[in-house]
């Protein structure tokens, strides 16, 4: 059935939906499709009630995934729907918009659970942070998926503030607030400062003041980290990805669990408020990020 599939859609499958009505599901197994495939899912009438569980699984063609509905909100205190992408390999595409999540109150499960799998993937999610645990998006990463040359970019995520949680990043193994102190150098990256898992850089063998990281000194960053960092340790650190003098986004690191698993860089676009990592979330502080 797969080769049939493949053959088919040769030149990629587009795929439509029309409206979704309230309390239906949205579902595509195409987890072994090896051409492109694009899935528009729009103008539905879904709230996020517990019928309405969406799962769509792609394979190793470059995928573009959109699914919109400012309506789909989830259940107050209750057993809720679910939205869940998986795109497994290849460079993907994937863009959600809900309306602001509620909390269900009965499982720590997030409602949207986004897996971009390996590849260079862009994940842009419109859904407004709210009080609540179970109220955020989860962002999933095997070991490697985002890897530290062709690293992912997710654009929209949300720290915590007051009253407010943070979205989710899982990754491989069980994630640590970062805090090493070994100091062995790599390239231009001589010494660092760490609070909260929040890491700086410096090209001076004492740290004295903090360089701005951008694509001519990250391969330095990401070969310090590697070396110095514990197994499991997280830090975020500012980035300059346009190569303008100015941090415009925030990376995620974190070191793999063993020295043959792989690490995992991730690039939060447009986010330029983390001041520290948890690793249980809350809305205690602004500028925490949620990160397990």
């Amino acid at each position: 059935a797969a080769s049939a599939f493949n053959s088919a859609f040769a030149d990629g499958a587009v795929i439509t939906s029309g409206v979704i009505a309230a309390t239906k599901d949205i579902t595509l197994n195409a987890g072994l499709a090896t051409v492109d495939v694009t899935l528009t899912i729009a103008g539905t009438s879904q709230t996020g009630a517990a019928t309405e569980v969406n799962n769509i699984v792609t394979g190793s063609g470059a995928d573009t995934i959109t699914y919109t509905d400012a309506g789909f909100v989830g259940v107050a205190g209750a057993a809720q729907g679910a939205i869940n992408i998986d795109t497994n390999a290849g460079d993907d595409t994937i863009t959600v918009t809900t309306g602001t999540l509620l909390a269900n109150g009965t499982t720590s499960v997030a409602p949207v659970v986004i897996t971009g799998g390996s590849g260079q993937d862009t994940m842009t999610i419109t859904s407004g942070a709210t009080n609540f645990a179970t109220g955020v998006v989860a962002f999933v990463f095997a070991a490697g998926d985002s890897n530290t040359v062709t690293y992912d970019t997710i654009v929209g995520y949300d720290v915590s503030t007051a009253s407010l949680f943070s979205d989710q990043i899982n990754v491989a193994g069980t994630g640590t607030i970062g805090a090493f102190t070994a100091t062995v150098d790599s390239g231009t990256i001589l010494s660092h400062d760490t609070t909260a898992g929040v890491i700086t850089f410096d090209d001076a063998g004492t740290f004295a003041a903090a360089i701005t990281i951008n694509a001519a000194n990250l391969a330095d960053v990401v070969g310090y980290l590697g070396t110095n960092a514990a197994a499991n340790e997280s830090h975020v650190f500012a980035f300059d990805s346009t190569g303008d003098g100015t941090s415009d986004g925030q990376m995620v690191h974190h070191q793999g669990a063993t020295a043959a698993t792989a690490d995992d860089l991730i690039f939060l676009s447009g986010q330029t408020t983390i001041d520290s990592i948890i690793t249980t979330n809350a809305s205690a502080g602004t500028g925490d990020a949620f990160i397990v």
